[in-house]
């Protein structure tokens, strides 16, 4: 009874709901760290911090919904259903916004990349040909990787690699210390 009470609890939310939940303030930071010209690598944060927020309330919502032993992989594929879908859900964001609402912002990092190149070349006294081949290579390399379609790929890949360790050590520390999740 006590079971079920907890169940429909209002302080149980559903897993999926609270990847959507932070998936809207991954959206609403990225927007501010845009607006408020923050520098872009802060942004890195608050998405290691809900990965593992999302993994621990899947691990939650399990041990509260199951009614039999769960095993290792159980576990390990509730912390990684909600920070999957946070994971899909922010590559897509990350194309439409590297598309649609910033589309200039690698241009501007190439750029500044391009200089630094240059700069380089001048500084070692490196001669034309191999400084055209240098830049050739540099501009192949960034067209491809610094593309929004190939961005969110990168994103989305590295995200579902970062759930699956975190989601690892989660299960691992929850079974270390029951208590830990409740």
């Amino acid at each position: 009874m006590a079971k079920e009470k907890q169940l429909n609890s209002p302080k149980n939310i559903n897993s999926t709901t609270v990847a959507l939940i932070l998936f809207g303030l991954l959206v609403v930071f990225r927007l501010l760290i845009e607006t408020l010209n923050w520098d872009w690598t802060i942004r890195v944060y608050p998405i290691l911090l809900f990965i593992l927020v999302a993994g621990y309330m899947g691990i939650r919502e399990q041990r509260i919904k199951s009614r039999e032993y769960l095993t290792y992989i159980m576990e390990l594929k509730a912390a990684l259903r909600p920070s999957a879908i946070l994971a899909f859900l922010y590559s897509a964001f990350s194309y439409i916004f590297y598309r649609f609402v910033s589309p200039d912002f690698f241009n501007k990092m190439i750029m500044e990349r391009r200089a630094e190149f240059e700069k380089s070349i001048a500084e070692n006294n490196v001669g034309t040909e191999e400084a055209n081949k240098v830049l050739q290579n540099f501009e192949q390399v960034t067209e491809y990787i610094f593309s929004p379609l190939n961005w969110a790929t990168f994103t989305l890949l590295g995200l579902i690699m970062l759930s699956f360790i975190y989601g690892a050590l989660l299960v691992l520390f929850a079974r270390k210390f029951p208590k830990m999740i409740q």
